[in-house]
């Protein structure tokens, strides 16, 4: 791949794909029958009728009114509004390719246990079980090529290589490739954002600033969050619009320049463009795509503040508690070094402590990813 470009262009980056594709897929397909069934999965199962129902987009199934009728719990009654729908949607996807139908389980009921709930038919078939999370576990192997791709991107293959296999090994990675949910499309879709805002800068053209507004609502649209990503980028290009009319370069420093022509209003074209394909996958979003769009942001926040006063472990008071506990997640308990120290042990009885050394090289990169935007200038890919 030559630097500068994230598109796998040469043979050999072919090749180096299709293997990587080849090693993650046999590697987190493996693990598909694992875990006994998580009760999450089974309302993400049942949530994979979205795609039927999104044949009938004005139907009373996307009226919220319709389930607070008929719902008892909170979580029934707000069922619409708890999750984006597409990671559905390809879960659906994904139990069609492979033989299975839309008809699955009922809605879980978390304040039931799991013995109420599989009399009822809330537990979904092993069949239909093993079939989404087969469908997860071939996302996740998508991401590792990406990963690739970005990594390659930024330094060269060696460094892409270094970066795949990373990801491939990273045991949070091998957790969620095996779990029936939203998160793995998640990863996939912001690492496919990562290299269409690259390939924008590299050379804007209207196609590219589509396609990454296009990426970013449809992150949106599997776990919401992605949907701020276009605040800052559209803050770029109202900075690169006043660069623009300038015209001018401070001290000659490269950082500086003006932008290319139309990048400023290809930036900020990108909140409309993610705003669009959002609420264009959602038909509950239809009827008022501002008041339901805010209600789903509120149902998630309200949802993280019950989780928190009904188990006192999860509650998070403070943003300096939430990056303690990112730090002694991915710096000591979910670490690729973790797990080979715990090979290392298992077979030859050699004890390494791995604790803070992969936050430490993160923090490492963070610094040279800024040195790499000071060098190539900021409107660069």
């Amino acid at each position: 791949m030559r630097r500068g470009s994230a598109l796998l262009i040469s043979g050999r980056d072919l090749l180096i794909a299709v293997v990587l594709l080849v090693f993650a897929a046999s590697q987190f397909l493996a693990t598909v029958d694992d875990k006994p069934l998580d009760r999450d999965e089974a309302r993400w199962i049942h949530r994979t009728v979205y795609l039927r129902e999104l044949t009938h987009p004005f139907s009373r199934y996307w009226d919220e009114a319709t389930w607070r009728r008929r719902g008892a719990s909170l979580d029934e009654r707000n069922r619409l509004r708890a999750q984006p729908p597409m990671a559905s949607y390809l879960l659906g996807f994904g139990l069609l390719v492979q033989g299975r139908d839309l008809a699955t389980n009922g809605y879980w009921l978390m304040e039931r246990d799991e013995v109420w709930n599989s009399e009822r038919g809330n537990a979904p078939e092993v069949a239909d079980l093993a079939a989404a999370r087969r469908t997860v576990a071939i996302v996740a192997a998508l991401t590792v090529v990406v990963a690739y791709a970005l990594g390659t991107r930024l330094t060269n293959r060696i460094g892409g290589l270094a970066t795949a296999l990373f990801v491939a090994l990273h045991p949070l990675v091998g957790l969620y490739a095996a779990f029936a949910g939203s998160d793995m499309l998640l990863v996939l879709l912001v690492a496919l954002t990562a290299i269409a805002a690259g390939r924008l800068a590299d050379r804007p053209t209207w196609p590219r600033a589509l396609l990454l507004g296009a990426l970013i609502g449809l992150g949106g649209a599997t776990k919401l969050s992605p949907l701020l990503v276009a605040v800052p980028l559209a803050l770029l290009g109202g900075m690169a619009l006043v660069a623009g009319v300038i015209g001018t370069r401070l001290r000659n420093d490269t950082a500086c320049s003006p932008p290319p022509p139309g990048f400023a209003w290809q930036l900020l074209s990108v909140p409309l463009v993610a705003g669009s394909i959002f609420v264009g996958s959602y038909p509950y979003l239809w009827s008022n795509p501002v008041a339901n769009t805010q209600a789903m942001f509120d149902f998630r926040r309200m949802g993280m503040e019950l989780q928190g006063k009904t188990w006192d472990h999860l509650a998070v008071p403070y943003p300096v508690d939430a990056f303690r506990r990112v730090g002694i997640r991915l710096g000591d308990h979910w670490t690729v070094l973790g797990r080979v120290s715990t090979e290392l042990d298992a077979r030859f009885g050699v004890i390494w402590d791995t604790r803070g050394i992969e936050l430490a090289l993160g923090a490492a990169g963070g610094v040279m990813l800024r040195a790499l935007v000071i060098r190539s200038g900021l409107w660069s890919g």
